[in-house]
Protein backbone atom coordinates (compact mmCIF):
# COMPACT_ATOMS: atom_id res chain seq x y z
CA UNK A 1 0.00 0.00 0.00
CA UNK A 2 1.45 3.78 -1.01
CA UNK A 3 0.00 6.99 -0.72
CA UNK A 4 1.17 10.48 -1.16
CA UNK A 5 0.84 12.95 1.56
CA UNK A 6 0.72 16.32 2.34
CA UNK A 7 0.46 17.46 -1.17
CA UNK A 8 -0.89 20.81 -0.70
CA UNK A 9 -3.03 21.43 -4.46
CA UNK A 10 -4.79 18.06 -6.05
CA UNK A 11 -3.16 18.61 -9.69
CA UNK A 12 0.22 17.57 -8.21
CA UNK A 13 -1.35 14.57 -6.99
CA UNK A 14 -1.64 13.60 -10.78
CA UNK A 15 2.06 14.56 -11.44
CA UNK A 16 3.33 13.17 -8.40
CA UNK A 17 2.62 9.28 -8.59
CA UNK A 18 4.96 7.03 -10.50
CA UNK A 19 4.72 3.49 -11.01
CA UNK A 20 1.39 1.00 -11.19
CA UNK A 21 2.63 -1.81 -10.12
CA UNK A 22 3.82 -0.31 -6.78
CA UNK A 23 1.01 1.49 -6.00
CA UNK A 24 -2.44 0.00 -4.93
CA UNK A 25 -4.08 2.93 -2.83
CA UNK A 26 -4.15 7.18 -3.23
CA UNK A 27 -4.95 9.69 -1.02
CA UNK A 28 -4.54 13.24 0.07
CA UNK A 29 -3.91 14.56 3.60
CA UNK A 30 -5.32 17.77 4.13
CA UNK A 31 -6.34 19.55 7.58
CA UNK A 32 -9.05 22.42 8.24
CA UNK A 33 -10.85 22.18 4.80
CA UNK A 34 -14.34 23.56 3.63
CA UNK A 35 -16.37 21.69 1.88
CA UNK A 36 -15.71 23.17 -0.78
CA UNK A 37 -11.23 22.78 -0.88
CA UNK A 38 -12.97 18.53 0.23
CA UNK A 39 -14.74 17.71 -2.54
CA UNK A 40 -11.96 19.39 -5.22
CA UNK A 41 -9.14 17.22 -3.70
CA UNK A 42 -11.53 14.43 -3.09
CA UNK A 43 -12.83 14.52 -6.65
CA UNK A 44 -9.26 14.74 -8.50
CA UNK A 45 -7.76 11.43 -6.28
CA UNK A 46 -10.93 9.55 -6.80
CA UNK A 47 -10.58 10.76 -10.83
CA UNK A 48 -7.03 8.92 -10.49
CA UNK A 49 -7.85 6.17 -8.48
CA UNK A 50 -10.69 5.10 -11.29
CA UNK A 51 -8.38 5.86 -14.36
CA UNK A 52 -5.61 3.24 -13.04
CA UNK A 53 -7.91 0.81 -10.93
CA UNK A 54 -6.45 2.26 -7.54
CA UNK A 55 -8.41 2.43 -4.33
CA UNK A 56 -9.06 5.90 -3.68
CA UNK A 57 -8.90 7.20 0.14
CA UNK A 58 -8.84 10.71 2.82
CA UNK A 59 -5.57 9.26 4.24
CA UNK A 60 -5.31 11.70 6.97
CA UNK A 61 -7.41 14.78 8.48
CA UNK A 62 -8.39 16.96 11.82
CA UNK A 63 -9.04 19.70 13.00
CA UNK A 64 -5.70 21.53 14.64
CA UNK A 65 -7.11 24.84 15.64
CA UNK A 66 -8.93 23.55 18.55
CA UNK A 67 -12.23 23.88 20.28
CA UNK A 68 -13.66 27.16 18.79
CA UNK A 69 -13.82 25.62 15.22
CA UNK A 70 -13.74 21.35 16.25
CA UNK A 71 -17.79 21.70 16.42
CA UNK A 72 -18.40 22.11 13.21
CA UNK A 73 -15.76 20.28 11.42
CA UNK A 74 -16.71 16.91 11.40
CA UNK A 75 -20.67 16.99 11.63
CA UNK A 76 -20.96 20.15 9.35
CA UNK A 77 -17.62 19.99 6.82
CA UNK A 78 -16.37 16.78 6.67
CA UNK A 79 -19.61 14.64 7.00
CA UNK A 80 -21.68 16.34 3.69
CA UNK A 81 -18.64 17.48 2.36
CA UNK A 82 -18.75 13.74 1.17
CA UNK A 83 -21.92 12.53 1.55
CA UNK A 84 -23.74 15.42 0.10
CA UNK A 85 -21.01 15.72 -2.59
CA UNK A 86 -23.23 16.64 -5.81
CA UNK A 87 -20.95 14.90 -8.54
CA UNK A 88 -21.22 11.71 -5.91
CA UNK A 89 -17.09 11.32 -6.44
CA UNK A 90 -16.33 12.17 -2.81
CA UNK A 91 -18.81 8.79 -1.54
CA UNK A 92 -16.07 6.66 -3.60
CA UNK A 93 -13.23 6.78 -1.07
CA UNK A 94 -12.90 3.90 0.72
CA UNK A 95 -12.45 5.30 4.06
CA UNK A 96 -11.32 8.59 5.90
CA UNK A 97 -8.40 8.44 8.45
CA UNK A 98 -8.35 10.80 11.51
CA UNK A 99 -5.05 11.98 12.61
CA UNK A 100 -3.40 11.72 16.08
CA UNK A 101 -4.39 12.83 20.03
CA UNK A 102 -0.93 13.19 21.60
CA UNK A 103 0.53 14.78 24.96
CA UNK A 104 3.29 15.71 22.31
CA UNK A 105 1.55 16.95 19.82
CA UNK A 106 -1.96 19.05 18.71
CA UNK A 107 -5.44 17.01 19.35
CA UNK A 108 -7.16 16.55 16.11
CA UNK A 109 -10.37 14.68 17.14
CA UNK A 110 -12.61 15.37 20.28
CA UNK A 111 -11.40 14.26 23.60
CA UNK A 112 -12.30 13.78 27.58
CA UNK A 113 -10.66 17.39 27.47
CA UNK A 114 -12.39 19.05 25.07
CA UNK A 115 -15.86 20.73 25.82
CA UNK A 116 -19.40 18.66 25.55
CA UNK A 117 -20.09 20.42 22.48
CA UNK A 118 -17.38 19.44 20.74
CA UNK A 119 -17.75 15.99 21.55
CA UNK A 120 -21.14 15.73 20.81
CA UNK A 121 -20.65 16.82 17.32
CA UNK A 122 -17.81 14.12 17.02
CA UNK A 123 -20.62 11.62 18.05
CA UNK A 124 -23.25 12.86 16.29
CA UNK A 125 -21.00 12.50 13.11
CA UNK A 126 -19.66 8.97 14.36
CA UNK A 127 -23.48 8.47 14.46
CA UNK A 128 -24.74 9.40 10.87
CA UNK A 129 -25.96 5.86 8.95
CA UNK A 130 -23.08 6.96 6.68
CA UNK A 131 -20.26 6.23 8.67
CA UNK A 132 -18.79 2.68 10.33
CA UNK A 133 -16.05 2.85 12.02
CA UNK A 134 -12.92 0.23 11.72
CA UNK A 135 -14.66 -1.60 14.60
CA UNK A 136 -18.24 -1.92 13.45
CA UNK A 137 -17.01 -3.44 10.03
CA UNK A 138 -18.56 -7.25 10.10
CA UNK A 139 -15.33 -9.91 9.38
CA UNK A 140 -15.39 -10.06 5.53
CA UNK A 141 -12.48 -12.23 5.64
CA UNK A 142 -12.27 -15.55 7.78
CA UNK A 143 -9.72 -18.15 7.31
CA UNK A 144 -10.71 -20.24 3.82
CA UNK A 145 -10.01 -23.45 3.98
CA UNK A 146 -7.18 -25.19 1.84
CA UNK A 147 -8.31 -25.66 -1.25
CA UNK A 148 -7.56 -28.96 -3.58
CA UNK A 149 -7.97 -29.92 -6.86
CA UNK A 150 -11.45 -31.47 -7.66
CA UNK A 151 -11.90 -33.77 -10.32
CA UNK A 152 -14.19 -32.18 -13.17
CA UNK A 153 -14.91 -33.94 -16.88
CA UNK A 154 -12.07 -36.49 -16.55
CA UNK A 155 -9.41 -33.68 -15.69
CA UNK A 156 -7.88 -32.20 -12.46
CA UNK A 157 -9.04 -28.85 -11.68
CA UNK A 158 -8.19 -26.44 -9.28
CA UNK A 159 -11.63 -24.49 -8.21
CA UNK A 160 -11.86 -20.96 -8.98
CA UNK A 161 -13.97 -18.06 -9.77
CA UNK A 162 -14.00 -16.29 -13.34
CA UNK A 163 -15.76 -13.18 -13.61
CA UNK A 164 -16.64 -11.93 -17.14
CA UNK A 165 -17.39 -8.38 -17.28
CA UNK A 166 -19.85 -6.92 -19.57
CA UNK A 167 -19.73 -3.17 -19.62
CA UNK A 168 -21.18 -2.26 -22.47
CA UNK A 169 -24.13 -3.83 -20.87
CA UNK A 170 -22.71 -2.30 -16.82
CA UNK A 171 -23.39 -6.50 -15.98
CA UNK A 172 -20.81 -9.04 -14.97
CA UNK A 173 -20.88 -12.78 -15.11
CA UNK A 174 -19.55 -15.05 -12.19
CA UNK A 175 -18.77 -18.57 -12.87
CA UNK A 176 -17.55 -21.20 -10.52
CA UNK A 177 -15.49 -23.98 -11.43
CA UNK A 178 -14.77 -27.19 -9.17
CA UNK A 179 -18.01 -26.24 -6.53
CA UNK A 180 -20.45 -28.45 -5.53
CA UNK A 181 -23.80 -27.81 -6.45
CA UNK A 182 -25.15 -26.40 -3.13
CA UNK A 183 -22.10 -23.38 -3.51
CA UNK A 184 -23.08 -20.20 -2.31
CA UNK A 185 -21.99 -16.93 -3.24
CA UNK A 186 -21.78 -13.69 -1.29
CA UNK A 187 -20.79 -10.28 -2.59
CA UNK A 188 -19.71 -7.75 0.45
CA UNK A 189 -19.41 -3.89 -0.43
CA UNK A 190 -16.72 -1.90 1.42
CA UNK A 191 -18.15 -1.83 4.22
CA UNK A 192 -18.91 -5.32 4.68
CA UNK A 193 -22.16 -5.35 3.85
CA UNK A 194 -23.92 -7.51 2.14
CA UNK A 195 -24.67 -6.27 -1.41
CA UNK A 196 -26.13 -9.50 -3.17
CA UNK A 197 -26.44 -13.64 -2.41
CA UNK A 198 -26.68 -16.65 -4.53
CA UNK A 199 -27.57 -19.78 -3.58
CA UNK A 200 -26.86 -23.37 -5.56
CA UNK A 201 -24.82 -21.20 -8.17
CA UNK A 202 -22.62 -23.88 -9.98
CA UNK A 203 -24.49 -22.04 -13.34
CA UNK A 204 -22.84 -18.77 -14.34
CA UNK A 205 -24.41 -15.58 -12.43
CA UNK A 206 -25.13 -12.37 -14.17
CA UNK A 207 -25.61 -9.43 -12.06
CA UNK A 208 -26.40 -5.96 -12.96
CA UNK A 209 -23.68 -3.74 -12.00
CA UNK A 210 -25.57 -0.74 -12.95
CA UNK A 211 -27.27 -0.77 -9.88
CA UNK A 212 -24.16 -1.24 -7.90
CA UNK A 213 -22.44 1.84 -6.25
CA UNK A 214 -18.77 2.68 -7.58
CA UNK A 215 -16.07 1.18 -5.46
CA UNK A 216 -14.42 -2.17 -4.12
CA UNK A 217 -16.26 -5.50 -3.75
CA UNK A 218 -15.77 -8.70 -2.10
CA UNK A 219 -16.91 -12.16 -3.34
CA UNK A 220 -17.24 -15.14 -1.51
CA UNK A 221 -17.94 -18.43 -2.71
CA UNK A 222 -18.45 -21.77 -0.26
CA UNK A 223 -19.51 -25.17 -0.05
CA UNK A 224 -19.68 -27.66 2.29
CA UNK A 225 -15.24 -28.19 1.90
CA UNK A 226 -14.15 -25.10 0.34
CA UNK A 227 -14.25 -21.33 0.36
CA UNK A 228 -12.85 -18.62 -1.96
CA UNK A 229 -12.48 -14.93 -2.47
CA UNK A 230 -12.22 -12.68 -5.09
CA UNK A 231 -12.25 -8.91 -5.37
CA UNK A 232 -14.35 -6.83 -7.63
CA UNK A 233 -14.41 -2.99 -8.80
CA UNK A 234 -16.93 -1.56 -10.01
CA UNK A 235 -16.76 1.73 -11.98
Amino acid sequence: MCYFAGLPTPPLILTAIRGDQYVDVVGVDAYEVTVSSLRTQLGAVVDYAQAHDKVAVFSETGDRAGDANSPIYWKNVVLPGIVEDPSGKARKIAWALTWINASWSKAYVAHGGSSQTVKQSFIDFKNSPNVIFGDEIPDMFSPLPEVVAVEENGHQMAPHIQLYPNPVEDKFTVQLFGFEKNAVILIYDALGRLSHRADGSTQPLTINSGIMNSGIYFLKASDSKKSMGKKLFVR
